[in-house]
């Protein structure tokens, strides 16, 4: 039986993919600020993580760089294509 789960799920997954591309980018960007002037304790680090962290996926959501349309393409692609195998077999 032939499963397709090339749609929204696809998207999402193609954003968050993106949202992680953007994070580690952002992670760059922060290295090169240095420091704010804020307290290097570990609740300070936290909320500077977390702030980055949801920087990155904001940014994705409201499309990002426009990289998840050419991933979630090529999910598509090869999903057309019969090459995927099975993207998802229930064992996650």
């Amino acid at each position: 039986m032939e499963r397709r789960y090339i749609g929204i799920l696809g998207k999402k997954l193609a954003r968050d993919f993106e949202s992680v591309l953007l994070m580690r980018l952002f992670d760059q960007v922060k290295e090169s600020i240095g420091n704010w002037g804020f307290e290097e304790d570990g609740a300070s680090q936290q909320v500077q993580g977390l702030f980055w962290h949801f920087l990155a996926q904001d940014a994705a959501d409201k499309g990002g760089f426009g990289l998840w349309q050419d991933i979630y393409q090529s999910f598509k692609e090869t999903e057309d294509a019969g090459t995927a195998g099975p993207l998802m077999d229930g064992t996650l």
